[in-house]
């Protein structure tokens, strides 16, 4: 179902290279994260980066206070 949201987003940007799906380790292997499929999530190329090494927990905090990054 995500993974299908976050396709039908990419087909209706015109395919759009930072909205197109990508695997997101929830745990990053710079953590210690392994391929197990429990740890594997889909989310846009553009999130994925915007994550990078970071904890899911401290990523949703970034997310949801994103303003005061953006300056």
């Amino acid at each position: 179902e995500k993974y299908n949201k976050i396709y039908n987003a990419y087909i209706d940007s015109g395919f759009d290279d930072y909205m197109r799906p990508s695997l997101d380790h929830i745990v990053p292997k710079s953590s210690n994260g392994t391929n197990d499929i429990n740890n594997l999530r889909f989310i846009t190329w553009f999130e994925n980066r915007a994550k990078n090494n970071m904890s899911l927990e401290r990523w949703e905090y970034v997310k949801a206070n994103i303003h005061k990054y953006l300056i």
